[in-house]
């Protein structure tokens, strides 16, 4: 096969992939956001499993095709390796990772919450959705500036390494200062599990 037909290829194969992770991936940021006042429900547990397994199969073949990808344009060759390519992979392990902290841990956390209002749970579970979420969406966006930016392109360390750990805190400063700032107008005494909703669980 002629090898810029292969690299179109797996470009297109790698667009596709990224385009249904990251989509899946705001789609569940915005149900959830979408239903901070509502309790959780069984629909909403099984909706939010599907859409990570969704992500997760999509993220496995963002790296399969983003490693092929590297494969043709540099051998594996380091020296080869822009700041951008290294910039790329960085932000691709953290939303890999981001996402295997989902599955264990801000899953089970709405799963032990299901019947409660996500506005009223206790601040440690607010703070680490929140932290999650916002690793999750500063993720890809960085990754879609990375992938469109010509600038971002043929900058340095010097550039990117702020844009990065910029992005990052932004995103988590403003996660955590809604959680903190949701458990301050929560009135305490409504901060429980709604009654109704755990006898419709049991």
């Amino acid at each position: 096969m002629d090898p810029l037909l292969a690299s179109d290829m797996l470009r297109i194969a790698h667009l596709f992939a990224v385009v249904l992770a990251m989509g899946a991936a705001f789609y569940a940021d915005w149900r959830m956001f979408n239903g901070v006042q509502k309790p959780v429900s069984a629909r909403d547990l099984t909706a939010f499993d599907d859409l990570h397994h969704f992500v997760l199969g999509s993220m496995a073949l963002v790296w399969v095709t983003g490693i092929a990808l590297i494969w043709l344009r540099t051998g594996f060759v380091l020296a080869d390796f822009s700041p951008k390519l290294f910039a790329k992979l960085l932000t691709v392990t953290l939303l890999s990772v981001n996402a295997v902290v989902i599955g264990k841990l801000a899953l089970p956390l709405m799963r032990d919450q299901a019947g409660s209002v996500p506005l009223h749970f206790p601040i440690a579970q607010k703070l680490t959705l929140g932290a999650v979420a916002a690793m999750s969406t500063a993720s890809w966006l960085l990754a879609l500036s990375l992938g469109a930016s010509k600038v971002l392109a043929v900058s340095g360390w010097d550039v990117l390494a702020p844009v990065l750990s910029g992005t990052y805190l932004s995103a988590l400063t403003v996660a955590f200062a809604a959680a903190l700032g949701s458990q301050m107008l929560v009135p305490p005494a409504i901060s429980s599990v709604d009654p109704f909703c755990r006898l419709k669980r049991v």
